[in-house]
């Protein structure tokens, strides 16, 4: 017993000395590795250690997020999250705005990691070689940080976060796109490399996309109707044109444009020269569920120099539950097989009509006319259940309840030569057979 608890000792530290994931190695590997170590620390150090200690007390399993309460998430272009001495004033405008998830764009922090602060824990991923120019974060509240399940920086422009809810997973991506200055190669090279990022996903994922897209979506719909909503705006250019088409190749809805607001809250870009505004940042949502409930920018949100404005998407789901109607079914009265008369005429019945069933091959066909000839069969010989029109209680139950001592639910009650209302019965207190009734002291439990 003793080599047991020592081997298990040993494998435990060995996992705690492992050097930890730095921002140059965080990948999702170095995720579920760290994960797997503390499953099994966790593990042995609830089953007591060497020397009979006290097992430490289980850790609750979180089932993830519930998507049928309030969901919002963010996109936010923030020029720069370089220093953490910025990222104070960036939780306590999301904490404030109530923002539980949001996408960070233009976070100028190379390599790859995280990181805690002000109750949201931020992941982010950027230049490989040590550049601080764009990088895309995606941050997280603590509240629903134990639910996230996969991490996976791609590059400086693309990153994926994947997390547990309570009906399944749930995969948010958060993309920089380039700006419409660009090469066009760039571009389609960006968007190869985010479809190829999705199709890592599992199909049965709800898949969230926050991006800075530099893209509007145009007010035209044709061909776009699934993913472009009646109240887009812009003017079409080459990239709402790869945008749109990424949209309706992963049948996702551009949430900004299905919902009425101001222009105010519409804007999510300001020129700083003056006279121009955009909406060019996006949150796009999985049309698989209906989970989008609302979508719109808030100019409240303050971030040092940025440009662009907050958009926040309210997600619900709403499960209804499907009732099953049962329709005018016909009840047939069983009771009448018990006569040996009845019995044998529905049986010579039956056998005469299946004589059709022979010359019918197809099974769906023979399916009906075997339901149909035995029900008119039925109808025939036994006849319909005759419905009571006197509700669920039985004449016999009725008599009985009259006949007990203790019966008080009855509809009128003389005492004394004064009538009791149905609502006044059940105070008239139970009277001891042969026993006279006092009117007066009955009359004085209630008012008059």
């Amino acid at each position: 017993m003793e080599t047991e608890h020592s081997t298990a000792i040993t494998a435990a530290v060995a996992g705690v000395n492992t050097p930890k994931p730095t921002p140059e190695n965080n990948t999702s590997q170095s995720y579920a590795v760290a994960a797997a170590k503390e499953a099994i620390i966790c593990s042995y150090c609830n089953k007591g250690g060497r020397g009979g200690a006290e097992a430490a007390p289980t850790r609750r399993i979180t089932p993830g997020i519930n998507l049928r309460r309030v969901l919002r998430v963010g996109s936010w272009n923030v020029l720069s999250l370089s220093d953490d001495h910025r990222l104070p004033l960036l939780s306590g405008e999301l904490s404030r705005l109530r923002v539980d998830i949001v996408g960070l764009f233009e976070t100028r922090r190379p390599g790859s990691g995280e990181t805690s602060s002000g109750g949201y824990t931020y992941y982010w991923s950027g230049m490989s070689h040590g550049h601080r120019v764009r990088g895309v974060a995606i941050g997280i509240s603590s509240k629903l940080q134990p639910s996230v399940v996969e991490v996976t920086p791609v590059d400086e422009r693309i990153m994926r976060v994947r997390m547990k809810h309570t009906l399944g997973f749930m995969s948010l991506v958060a993309v920089y796109a380039p700006t419409e200055m660009r090469k066009t190669e760039e571009k389609k090279m960006f968007y190869a490399k985010l479809d190829s990022v999705l199709d890592q996903c599992p199909p049965r994922d709800t898949l969230i996309v926050l991006g800075d897209f530099n893209a509007t979506t145009g007010t035209v719909r044709d061909g776009y109707e699934l993913c472009v909503g009646p109240l887009g705006s812009g003017t079409r250019n080459t990239n709402s044109s790869l945008l749109l088409n990424f949209a309706r190749s992963r049948r996702l809805r551009i949430a900004g444009s299905w919902y009425q607001r101001p222009e105010l809250h519409r804007w999510t870009w300001y020129s700083n020269a003056g006279g121009v505004a955009k909406e060019i940042d996006h949150i796009l949502v999985s049309t698989r569920w209906r989970i989008l409930q609302n979508c719109r920018v808030y100019r409240s949100a303050e971030f040092f120099g940025t440009d662009h404005r907050l958009v926040v998407a309210t997600l619900k789901l709403h499960v209804k539950s499907r009732r099953i109607s049962r329709g005018n079914h016909t009840v047939f009265h069983l009771e009448k097989l018990k006569d040996l008369t009845c019995a044998h005429e529905y049986a010579v019945a039956v056998s005469n009509r299946f004589d059709v069933l022979g010359a019918l091959g197809d099974p769906v066909e023979l399916w009906d006319t075997f339901k149909r000839e035995t029900l008119q069969a039925a109808k025939e010989c036994i006849g319909e259940r005759p419905r009571s029109r006197h509700g669920f209680v039985s004449t016999e139950t009725l008599e009985k309840i009259e006949e007990s001592p203790g019966w008080k639910l009855v509809k009128a009650t003389i005492v004394g030569g004064h009538e009791i209302p149905d609502r006044m019965a059940m105070r008239v207190p139970v009277a001891v057979p042969d026993a006279p009734i006092d009117s007066e002291v009955c009359m004085s439990r209630w008012p008059q």
